[in-house]
């Protein structure tokens, strides 16, 4: 809790300079900020709201030329958790599979051996010392030779509960016949066999670029399973989209964004129930359809064609900053109410209990007045609505020279 509100209080303590840069402490050290996106909020401290990087510097003209990388790696920060996420959710709703072809395998362990081989690139580009060298080298020499035996022997079941394990990371709940099972188990054998290999190359020193021998590969539950797949990472998500709409007008108005959110965020809620999951999918025929289920909730019309609206403005700062090609909501019919029953639905008249509430009021009976702007107004506009029949937006748009005073009425 305190955690929390250590952020909270230094994202107010932050003075806005110019977009995404702003100034903290005595000195106006400039720093960036950039607000985390609510699909991986959960991959933050609770009630973090915003990411903030300092420039180091108290130049503004230094400072904007290096927030663009500090930026571009908060950027990329938020797409790697963006991608952990996805992939913890796959494997909460792992789906079941009990064969795999020869090709679905093969994708399979060249994903393994790229996932392993880049972490051990990773490990190796951020230094280790000589016991720490010396471990990973005895750890890999007898893993190879572990591994190495059981596929001489043809012993392949035994690393089941390691592919399992993986599958079921990826989304995939593996439950083979025995057959299929020492099938699949072979090629993931050889797979790891492979890739300690590679691994040992690296250790006596050999270069070993793990994009050439392990290109980055489809993502097995896409293999398998493509309406389950996470999301692709170069797609623009709901989320990005949003942000874009937002971003290109300065400061947009809290309210304007709150209002676009509500239809932004539950035409992705229908679109993942027709199995799209991103905004590029939508179809003009799935657009069609989400107005068709609006209008099932009993919404009024004013009401969804505003949200059609909104989703139509979103789309075209999309399309119009080559986010997306096209806009599927650009077409889209909203829905027109009938006249006769849209008029007498505005224009009812006030009953006698209504004209009792208005003027039965302190307005009128203590002649009091607003304390705000409208005063005298607060009297007059309903004095003139009941004997002209005009709406309120008529009177008050009234200037003082369009009053006549009628010569026979005085």
């Amino acid at each position: 809790m305190l955690h929390g509100l250590s952020h909270t209080l230094v994202e107010q303590t932050l003075k806005q300079i110019s977009e995404h840069i702003f100034a903290r402490g005595k000195h106006d050290t400039l720093y960036v900020r950039r607000r985390i996106p609510a699909a991986i909020r959960a991959a933050y401290p609770p009630k973090k709201e915003c990411v903030t990087r300092s420039l180091r510097t108290t130049d503004l003209r230094e400072a904007k030329r290096r927030a663009t990388a500090a930026l571009a790696l908060i950027d990329a920060e938020f797409q790697a958790h963006r991608e952990k996420l996805d992939l913890a959710r796959s494997s909460m709703y792992a789906k079941r599979i009990g064969k795999l072809d020869d090709a679905q395998l093969e994708g399979i362990a060249r994903h393994w051996v790229h996932q392993v081989l880049t972490s051990d690139e990773h490990r190796r580009q951020e230094g280790m010392d000589d016991e720490e060298f010396e471990e990973l080298g005895s750890q890999l020499t007898g893993q190879r030779a572990e591994l190495g035996r059981m596929l001489a022997q043809g012993k392949s079941l035994d690393v089941l509960p390691a592919l399992h394990g993986f599958l079921h990371l990826c989304g995939l709940d593996f439950d083979p016949s025995h057959d299929e099972a020492k099938r699949a188990c072979y090629a993931f054998l050889r797979a790891a066999v492979r890739t300690l290999d590679h691994q040992l190359a690296r250790q006596r020193g050999d270069m070993v670029d793990t994009n050439a021998v392990a290109p980055e590969s489809t993502h097995p539950l896409q293999a398998v399973f493509p309406e389950r797949a996470p999301p692709d990472r170069k797609a623009p998500n709901w989320e990005r989209v949003f942000e874009t709409w937002r971003d290109y007008v300065e400061n947009r108005p809290k309210s304007t964004m709150i209002a676009s959110q509500t239809p932004w965020r539950d035409l992705p809620h229908f679109a993942e129930g027709k199995g799209v999951r991103l905004p590029g999918a939508v179809t003009p025929e799935l657009m069609t359809e989400f107005m068709g289920y609006q209008q099932e909730r009993g919404l009024k019309v004013k009401t969804m064609n505003e949200r059609l609206r909104k989703i139509k403005a979103i789309y075209a700062i999309a399309v119009g900053k080559l986010l997306l090609k096209i806009n599927p909501a650009k077409d889209t019919l909203g829905f027109k109410e009938n006249g006769v029953k849209k008029r007498r639905k505005r224009r009812l008249p006030f009953d006698a209990q209504d004209l009792k509430v208005i003027f039965g009021s302190e307005v009128y009976t203590q002649h009091r007045r607003s304390r705000g702007r409208s005063g005298e107004a607060t009297y007059w506009i309903p004095v003139m609505m009941f004997y002209t029949g005009a709406r309120p937006e008529e009177i008050a748009g009234l200037a003082l020279k369009d009053l006549r005073r009628h010569p026979e009425l005085g």
